[in-house]
């Protein structure tokens, strides 16, 4: 079996201390989801795809919310009241 360096125990320290940081974060049904994962990097896919969909339903989601965001006119003489109604 190969000696660990220096460099691998601290990469194997901080991939520790940021999985422990997800698993305290997640609730229990994220939590079940993730807890087999050996990575941080992996366990932070599973609720990021969850909540945040894939690339193509981001920019979905981004396009949309700029469009309604484009659209937002305030008609002559309407009060910001009027225009939320």
């Amino acid at each position: 079996m190969d000696k660990l360096t220096t460099d691998d125990k601290k990469k194997l320290s901080l991939n520790a201390k940021a999985l422990n940081v997800l698993f305290c974060a997640l609730g229990q049904d994220e939590f079940a989801r993730v807890s087999s994962c050996k990575s941080a990097k992996e366990a932070w896919k599973f609720p990021e795809a969850t909540h945040e969909g894939d690339k193509d339903t981001k920019a979905t989601k981004i396009a949309l919310g700029t469009s309604e965001y484009e659209n937002i006119k305030m008609k002559a003489g309407e009060s910001v009241q009027d225009m939320n109604k």
